[in-house]
């Protein structure tokens, strides 16, 4: 207990006596003051003595039932909590308490602080009946003697939380978590220690109800204001408190570098503060030993907290609830290691000490029941299992509704079991439960978070989606009949989730007029054009200086991130966005078109007995017409055929020609992924003329218009091919708003030169030189073939790309007759790019592109640092981009060139431009299809940056193309009129796959093949 609780001036208690026991009164107080001082130096026990000292006078000058008796036995019941002689001080306060009633009323103020001290003992003795009671009495009388904007008021509140905390009745814990913040700001102020205090309270119970997105915002605003360098001794372990709490809500959210962080400063803090045997610091050791045990450091996570439990077990005794969490460490460590019995030991006891302590509702005995059937499950003890996971699942829904994340483990545990013990339909049924908890859980967060956090966050949902796929793949036909509908709506409603989330933000992000928001997007668009001329120039000295800036600007992008996703309207799409139907898509199809969704999913289960598994579904979708689901097997297979054809896709295209044996070497690779990806959906696709494909995993990289159906014929030939992200794109494309005016064309970039001149709006229609030269060797639209860092990026001439976009411009002008602005040269700048590509309705960009992939990390990462390695998903967006004019002369420039005339632009840069109603980008370069991997949520890369920065279609390429090749087929995209862009370029590469045929040339795909049109089918 903490004085400031409920002692009272001694001025006001003491000397108001005044009259003749005023020299009584005086050696009372004077005693009480020693008692105070000797209590600032820990010296507990001797402040203890004065204080029974004070009571003996009182006593005798007074008589045993005078108030001032009360106020000393008050503190006298201090420094029993404070020496663990918890029964003592109940006794204190208890007579206390009973002086106050009877000699100033049970509702008055002062016999209000002795019910609230004594609900304080007796929740810490765990009677927290009788605690419930004396805290809510004196909470009203508070609230009847100063009103209910008053800091007495927030003080009970406080208490209250932490009871009803403690008590496992979280919705009242919050309820009173949110008073207490509110009065606070009222009496103390928005800055005060006190309100910090409360915003913590709140916050470790929104972690409680797994609301880690207000449990963030409450707990780090705690931490600032109580991060203070000359803050007092006993604000710093408030601070050591609220940096454990924080580091407990990141590694929630998966951010363990973070987590670890806050676990040390807390940890260096208390044991300087407490010394390395209190209560508190074991408290910090195990959530070490937890951030340990995540790492796989179980050796090192084992020695914590056996260290925490000494420290604990000679604090509270050996049937403490304190001791919980740490058995609970200790058995699962003991389980990972193999010492079975150990673990079913130190998990019983801490069950027992929870279910006597608490009762058997209560969070925290259902989660050691979740645990322990875990460990039964692993052993075979299933029945078991079944019991203690069905005990901790009904638990739970007691105390937190059908919508919860810990509800939906429980679920998908019990699934786990259902599947082992062959009751396939249970198991179903659980398992689409649980991941329909996931799915609102996680677009909840998603509205919360930065882009990259909750990519992170979407792992557990990802893992319940495969969970369910894997459930469903295991059940009889009849069960999988029954529960194709809501695999079906599962799989639509999750793919593209976060994407479609994403792309709303960025979206009213370019129509708000809120001046906050836009302050905002100018910090976002500065650290990301900083992040990003970071990558491309490199470290310039050490290392540790290169991942400091590094570090300190991602942060600030998250940060921007994350504050306009919570500035922006995206609440208002959440019911929308969580469930999209087959039926929703099919209404949206043409008469003529079929959707395919594919969608990769992975199984790993927590339990160690259950088998991974990752496999792909493929969902088929029509208008009018019944949606079919089609298993198509175990994804080991696909993504090796899947990538072996890219690879040789990029081989033949780098050499330039394709020889005889080519063909029959795609033919060999692409044949069997034909049979395994599409062959089994050939039936349904009999009536579609047009097949819209949203891929996932490795058929990112694969071009369905260039599957063979035969060996002398293509899927192109009897089908428009076109792409979506995910299925539910098609809903956002309904609203696409307003069309723009005007092309912006660029090509043939200077690459070497050193002036980059600014294009003002008075610029000519057409800027830079248009000559054409008469004859070119073969050049490659690529950037770093050999897998080098950006910042050693040499480029050389496109030619054929002057062609290319002057041939689009005129096309452009003939057919739309609208205005065209077209940069080459020195003109073709980045800062000509960012300054004018706005407002337009085309964006045509001829140039080199790159991408580092996952074949290059490894050579990349000794560039970036061996510990960036492991980090390059942080920013994905930074490994691909295009060149512009002078992208080789920055290696010559004697300065740091700024980051908008580096001359590459990186998919990072793009996504902070406002492209919104730019209806067609053709990105007409190399790879530009390609990025970085995220499951269930497309590539990230440029033709992702282009989408999210407003762009509706998105024309791009899978593997580097031969310069002239590119021209002759991208060159001529504004000669079709009215038809839509897939079925022109169709036209087109059908043409150049009859031309080849004709001309007894191979009509091998690498020249047409690569092309993909992605995003509003109608543009």
């Amino acid at each position: 207990m903490r004085r400031h609780l409920f002692s009272l001036s001694l001025v006001t208690v003491l000397l108001a006596a005044g009259g003749p026991k005023a020299s009584g009164a005086d050696e009372v107080a004077r005693l009480l003051i020693l008692a105070d001082s000797l209590v600032a130096q820990a010296e507990i026990d001797s402040a203890l003595s004065v204080e029974l000292a004070a009571l003996s006078i009182a006593e005798r000058e007074f008589g045993p039932t005078d108030t001032t008796v009360a106020t000393v036995l008050m503190y006298i019941g201090a420094e029993q909590c404070g020496l663990g002689r918890f029964e003592e001080a109940r006794s204190s306060w208890g007579r206390a308490l009973g002086i106050r009633t009877e000699a100033l009323g049970p509702e008055h103020p002062r016999t209000a602080d002795c019910r609230m001290n004594l609900g304080l003992v007796n929740q810490r003795l765990e009677d927290f009946v009788q605690a419930e009671a004396d805290l809510q009495a004196a909470h009203a009388a508070f609230v009847a003697a100063f009103g209910a904007e008053h800091a007495r008021v927030a003080r009970a509140a406080q208490n209250l939380f932490g009871l009803y905390r403690d008590m496992g009745r979280l919705d009242s814990a919050v309820v009173y978590a949110q008073e207490a913040v509110s009065i606070s700001r009222i009496v103390h102020g928005v800055d005060h220690v006190i309100t910090a205090t409360n915003l913590a309270n709140l916050g470790v119970v929104e972690i409680d109800l797994s609301r880690f997105d207000l449990a963030r915002t409450y707990l780090e605003e705690s931490v600032s204001i109580l991060d203070a360098p000359d803050a007092s001794p006993q604000i710093r372990l408030q601070l050591a408190m609220q940096l454990n709490n924080l580091g407990n809500v990141y590694a929630e959210l998966r951010k363990q570098v973070d987590a670890v962080d806050a676990y040390q400063r807390s940890l260096i803090i208390r044991e300087d503060i407490l010394g390395p045997d209190h209560p508190d610091v074991a408290v910090t050791l195990g959530n070490l030993a937890s951030a340990c045990a995540s790492a796989g450091m179980w050796t090192r996570a084992d020695s914590l907290n056996r260290r925490a439990l000494a420290i604990l077990q000679t604090w509270y005794g050996s049937d403490h609830t304190a001791l919980t969490h740490t058995l609970v460490n200790l058995a699962s460590i003991a389980h990972r290691q193999g010492s079975i019995d150990e673990a079913y030991d130190y998990y019983q006891r801490a069950l027992d000490i929870r279910s006597r302590a608490f009762g058997e509702i209560h969070p925290g005995v259902a989660s050691i029941c979740y645990s322990i059937a875990t460990l039964d499950f692993s052993t075979g003890r299933l029945e078991d299992a079944l019991a203690l996971q069905r005990r901790s699942l009904a638990i739970r829904r007691e105390l937190f509704g059908d919508n919860n994340p810990e509800v939906a483990e429980s679920l998908e545990h019990l699934s786990l079991l259902y599947r082992a013990t062959n009751q396939h339909r249970l198991a179903l049924d659980a398992a689409v439960q649980a991941e329909s908890i996931r799915r609102r859980h996680l677009l909840q967060m998603a509205s919360v978070l930065s882009e990259r956090e909750a990519l992170s966050f979407s792992a557990r949902h990802r893992a319940s989606l495969g969970n369910l796929g894997v459930c469903y793949r295991d059940s009889d036909a009849a069960t999988r009949a029954s529960f194709a509908e809501a695999i079906v709506n599962a799989l639509l409603s999750s793919k593209g989730l976060l994407t479609d989330q994403m792309t709303e933000v960025y979206r009213w992000l370019s129509s708000s007029g809120d001046i906050r928001s836009k302050e905002i997007a100018s910090r976002l668009r500065r650290a990301t054009d900083d992040l990003a001329a970071l990558y491309v120039s490199g470290p310039s000295g050490e290392l540790s200086a290169f991942t400091q800036v590094r570090d300190s600007l991602q942060r600030i992008v998250n940060d921007a991130e994350f504050q306009l996703v919570r500035a922006s309207e995206s609440y208002r799409t959440l019911a929308s966005q969580i469930s999209v139907s087959a039926d929703d898509l099919g209404e949206l199809l043409p008469a003529d078109a079929a959707l395919i969704e594919y969608v990769r999913l992975d199984f790993s289960p927590a339990a160690e007995s259950a088998v991974p598994a990752s496999f792909y579904f493929a969902v088929v979708v029509k208008h009018a017409a019944a949606t079919h689901l089609i298993d198509l097997g175990t994804a080991v297979e696909i993504d090796s055929l899947s990538l072996s054809l890219h690879r040789h896709l990029e081989q033949v295209s780098r050499f330039g020609t394709a020889r005889p044996e080519d063909k029959a070497t795609y033919l060999a690779l692409a044949q069997p992924l034909t049979e395994h990806i599409l062959t089994p959906l050939l039936p349904l696709l009999a009536e579609a003329r047009v097949i819209m494909i949203a891929p996932d995993g490795a058929l990112n990289t694969v071009s369905f218009a260039a599957l063979p159906l035969s060996s002398t014929r293509y899927v192109i030939e009897d089908h428009v091919v076109h792409y979506l992200s995910a299925g539910r794109d098609l809903i956002r494309f309904v609203d696409a708003g307003p069309p723009r005016a005007g092309m912006f064309a660029l090509g043939d970039p200077d690459f070497n030169t050193a002036v980059i001149p600014k294009i003002s709006p008075s610029s000519p229609d057409v800027a830079g030189s248009v000559l054409l030269s008469e004859s070119r060797p073969v050049v490659l639209r690529q950037g770093l073939p050999d897998c080098g860092a950006l910042r050693d990026l040499v480029v050389s001439p496109l030619p054929s790309t002057r062609d290319e976009v002057v041939r689009a411009a005129e096309m452009w002008r003939e057919h739309s007759g609208g205005p065209v602005l077209l940069l080459t040269d020195t003109a073709a700048t980045e800062e000509a790019f960012r300054g004018h590509v706005a407002g337009k309705h085309v964006l045509h960009l001829a140039t080199h592109g790159f991408f580092v992939g996952d074949d290059c990390e490894r050579e990349v990462a000794p560039y970036l640092g061996e510990e960036m390695f492991t980090r390059l998903p942080e920013n994905p967006l930074v490994f691909s981009g295009l060149c512009l004019a002078g992208a080789n002369a920055r290696l010559l420039a004697s300065a740091p060139v700024p980051s908008n005339q580096d001359g590459i632009l990186t998919a990072l840069e793009v996504t902070s431009l406002d492209l919104s109603g730019v209806r067609l980008a053709v990105l007409s370069a190399c790879e530009t299809g390609l990025g970085t991997g995220e499951q269930g949520e497309g590539l990230f890369g440029l033709k992702r940056a282009f989408h999210l920065a407003g762009v509706a279609t998105v024309v791009s390429s899978l593997w580097t193309i031969p310069d002239e090749a590119t021209a002759d087929i991208l060159g001529t995209l504004y000669e079709r009129g009215e038809q839509s862009l897939p079925d022109f370029l169709r036209q087109l590469q059908i043409g150049k796959i009859r031309s080849q045929r004709q001309d007894d040339r191979s009509d091998h795909p690498f020249t047409w093949g690569a092309f993909t049109v992605q995003g509003e089918w109608r543009n």
